[in-house]
């Protein structure tokens, strides 16, 4: 069952964009000219509902159609295995099987930060002058730098 729903032309090439994302074409006439901000949120979400239940009516209609093209999550899933190396994904099942306490130990990697880990504490009035002292004080890789 074709939506239809009457707006400003205007409003149309963006409507048709939303629609075609969405996978369903749209009929739009101008002789009643309706804003699509003069909706209400509660009248914006059912025109999202009705466009959203249009995708869906097509989608089951194009996989009765050709019932092959469907493509399952297994699929899906299968595909992106397949474009992983073997040896990543050797890797990554070893790493599964470790305990989650094993995991977490080394899942986190500590990085020496020159200057900021050789003191145990610093402090200033402002942060002017923090900004000051990292630009001043610190390796242009650590980020801290407002170049």
């Amino acid at each position: 069952m074709p939506l239809t729903i009457e707006i400003e032309p205007q409003i149309e090439s963006r409507l048709r964009v939303e629609a075609e994302q969405r996978g369903v074409s749209i009929e739009v006439k101008a002789a009643r000219r309706l804003a699509i901000s003069a909706l209400t949120d509660e009248e914006r979400e059912a025109l999202e509902d009705e466009i959203d239940l249009a995708a869906a009516q097509r989608s089951r209609a194009e996989d009765a159609a050709n019932p092959d093209a469907r493509r399952t999550l297994d699929d899906l899933r299968n595909e992106r295995l397949d474009s992983i190396p073997a040896e990543w994904l050797a890797e990554f099942e070893a790493a599964a099987r470790r305990p989650l306490r094993q995991r977490f130990k080394y899942a986190f990697i500590k990085t020496y930060k020159p200057v900021l880990d050789d003191a145990s504490s610093r402090a200033w009035d402002t942060m002017e002058e923090y900004r000051h002292w990292c630009e001043v004080n610190l390796p242009e890789w650590l980020g801290y730098s407002r170049k």
